[in-house]
């Protein structure tokens, strides 16, 4: 519970700062059930590997078709470009 404050804590800091922020590994978990912590800061650039992408979008309520894969690296190229 600390920990958990003490990171929605220091995300909510370095917004109001304006800095760039990473979130990488086991922080993508984090923020999959916290995506309002991120949610329209442009200065956050979230690195998520094909699991973590299925567990952010599931936290988005975006459904991804079939099984983790190829149909979902599509999801993946449709989302960024």
């Amino acid at each position: 519970m600390q920990l958990a404050w003490l990171l929605e804590e220091t995300i909510r800091r370095v917004r109001d700062h304006n800095l760039p922020l990473i979130i990488d590994g086991s922080g993508l978990n984090f923020i999959a059930t916290r995506l309002h912590l991120v949610k329209g800061y442009t200065n956050c650039i979230l690195t998520p590997n094909i699991a973590e992408f299925g567990r952010l979008a599931q936290g988005a309520g975006v459904p991804l078709e079939g099984p983790m894969g190829t149909q979902w690296q599509k999801h993946v190229s449709d989302a960024c470009y």
